[in-house]
């Protein structure tokens, strides 16, 4: 799920292939996108509103205008289900990650491959980039937080943690993670500065 830059529309990909555009205020079904062959299993707003990136089971990612609804990049190399997608905070990269223990970076107007981050042998199943996007954060399911140098791919820190869900701060500095443990970390520059403990695991979770 995801709000689109103004406010007034919220995206979400499910099971049954395709991706909903709704109206924030009223809560109508403002339209459909429909391509993916398999559950979509994540979605995004580009910053500037215009284009949405999803990601699904079927291996690929996908970019789509949303003023036609219309299919406008179709982005293949993963071999596995995508589990994450999201952009730069500057709009001209696609980031995605999933269950080939892969995170790559695309170019958001031509649709080529920039980088490719290797991961161990757990699957990504969230990342984001920091605000000012400078890192890659990403969290897999054995545990582990993952950090690169969004430039050159370089490993700065790796983290072991529950992770479910990632969100940075604005200030690119911070970034809090969602846990299967019921709790909720906040760190600065990998370092941990508060543990929030929670009734139930979370699942999705925005600075």
């Amino acid at each position: 799920m995801s709000y689109s830059p103004d406010g007034f529309s919220i995206i979400t990909g499910s099971a049954d292939r395709t991706i909903c555009i709704w109206n924030a205020i009223t809560g109508d079904l403002q339209d459909k996108l429909i391509g993916h062959t398999d559950r979509v299993n994540s979605v995004s707003y580009s910053p500037n509103g215009k284009f949405i990136v999803s990601g699904s089971s079927d291996t690929t990612v996908r970019v789509w205008q949303v003023i036609t609804g219309s299919q406008v990049l179709l982005l293949k190399g993963h071999s596995d289900s995508v589990l994450s997608v999201s952009y730069s905070p500057d709009g001209s990269r696609i980031l995605s990650a999933g269950g080939d223990n892969n995170v790559r970076i695309w170019d958001e107007y031509t649709g080529e491959l920039l980088l490719k981050l290797k991961g161990n042998s757990n699957y990504f199943i969230c990342a984001s980039y920091s605000q000012d996007g400078s890192r890659i954060i990403a969290g897999t399911v054995g545990r582990r937080v993952r950090i690169w140098n969004a430039n050159t791919g370089e490993i700065l820190q790796p983290l072991k943690r529950n992770i479910t869900s990632i969100s940075c701060s604005p200030d690119g500095h911070h970034f809090v993670t969602g846990s299967d443990d019921k709790t909720m970390r906040i760190w600065k520059d990998s370092k941990l500065k508060k543990k929030i403990n929670c009734k139930k695991y979370i699942l999705f979770i925005y600075y």
